[in-house]
């Protein structure tokens, strides 16, 4: 599951855009609650991804 979305626009050719991300691998499995962050920059083609990082993170509540 992936939400709280937040989009920042640095200049006309980068872009942020920052996440939380909730993975589930199996029944048994706890999951995992991780923070994202991806740089992307605009390239005469389009968009690309320049940076993306992921960072563990504490627990929320999940949107329904």
């Amino acid at each position: 599951m992936i939400q709280d979305f937040n989009f920042t626009q640095h200049s006309e050719e980068i872009c942020q855009l920052v996440f939380r991300a909730f993975f589930k691998g199996n029944d048994t499995d706890g999951g995992t609650f991780s923070l994202r962050s991806s740089l992307w920059q605009k390239f005469d083609e389009g968009w690309k991804i320049n940076n993306s990082s992921r960072n563990e993170g504490e627990p929320f509540e999940l949107s329904p």
